[in-house]
């Protein structure tokens, strides 16, 4: 018996020490130019960094709106809320139950139409491969970067740990001393 836990702790051992388990982190930049930047910066969308694994993804500005209110009310409040008739003003907002959803495909050009649905799925599926996100989304005052940064890692019911990069630019210096 003391041969076998010998060699079971010899064995965790070397796992701890010597065979360094791989993380892979997600950068989600807010559009698509930010992330050009980072893949700039950092030698590509995929590639290592300080030795770990990551990939940049890119969402394209806000990828959810809120629900209309007749999504959020019960029936037979519907025309109720969605009336300004005086009478029924102010709303009573605990009757309300807040949500958000995927923005409806945007048509940009004749040859290209924005699908938030599909940037969300790219992005969720970068996310269930890692373990952890850098949010590098723009730093604004109004806190609309972080926003939609937030609103995608809940849908995607992301559970890895989450860092928050700020920059002053999206210049490989700045990025790099982020």
């Amino acid at each position: 018996i003391r041969l076998q836990l010998f060699a079971y702790y010899a064995i965790l051992i070397i796992k701890l020490y010597y065979i360094k388990d791989k993380q892979m982190i997600t950068i989600l930049c807010e559009k698509s130019d930010a992330g050009s930047n980072f893949a700039t910066a950092l030698g590509g969308y995929q590639g290592q960094l300080n030795g770990e694994d990551y990939q940049i993804v890119c969402a394209s500005g806000h990828l959810y709106e809120m629900k209309s209110l007749e999504d959020m009310v019960d029936s037979d409040l519907v025309s109720q809320y969605t009336s300004w008739e005086v009478e029924h003003l102010p709303f009573d907002r605990s009757r309300i139950r807040w949500g958000t959803k995927l923005k409806p495909p945007k048509k940009i050009s004749d040859t290209y139409t924005r699908d938030h649905g599909q940037i969300f799925s790219t992005i969720k599926q970068a996310l269930d491969q890692s373990d952890s996100c850098i949010i590098a989304t723009d730093d604004d005052p109004s806190g609309e970067g972080d926003t939609i940064a937030w609103e995608i890692l809940l849908h995607a019911n992301f559970r890895g740990q989450i860092y928050r990069c700020y920059f002053e630019d999206e210049s490989a210096k700045s990025i790099h001393k982020a």
